[in-house]
């Protein structure tokens, strides 16, 4: 209050302009070397070196309204059989988890045999955000290539003709 100390404790703030939904691409790809920020990895034309408690961050992804993103697909590889499992998260390294992804081998030898894979995410996030991917079970997690937000494919309905 007015006459006690400590009443605000600010590090940083921002002043933005509005977000222009028309600015940015729903479900446009994302090339996974493109990070804002990262801790652990390599990056070059591929994110490699991928282990627990690395984390790479995405500026201004763009989920449009609730609802329209509903999954990640993404392009990776990974070496062997170990059991490895990133986690997804919004706005920051301590943000809530809206998902996760457990790859499989891709080859018991090497690290460039890429496929793609799909997994949920919490489908109630809109707007723009920061997204994190972030290392949570043992080293060697995967190297990804790219990847790109997606929603559920929308059932068509037949309607019989009498």
């Amino acid at each position: 209050g007015k006459d006690s100390s400590g009443v605000l404790n600010l590090r940083w703030f921002e002043l933005a302009p509005p977000v222009d939904p028309a600015s940015y691409s729903l479900h446009a790809r994302v090339q996974a070397e493109n990070v804002l920020a990262s801790n652990g990895v390599q990056t070059s034309s591929i994110v490699s070196s991928f282990d627990r408690k690395d984390f790479m961050l995405y500026d201004d992804v763009w989920f449009g309204s609730a609802g329209e993103t509903t999954k990640i697909r993404l392009r990776f590889a990974k070496k062997g059989r170990r059991k490895t499992k990133m986690e997804v998260r919004l706005d920051g390294v301590h943000g809530k988890v809206i998902g996760s992804f457990t790859p499989w081998m891709t080859d018991k030898r090497s690290w460039s045999t890429y496929v793609e894979g799909t997994f949920d995410i919490d489908g109630t996030i809109e707007g723009l955000h920061k997204l994190v991917f972030y290392g949570t079970k043992s080293r060697g997690i995967m190297n990804i290539d790219w990847f790109e937000l997606a929603g559920s494919p929308r059932s068509a309905i037949f309607v019989p003709q009498l």
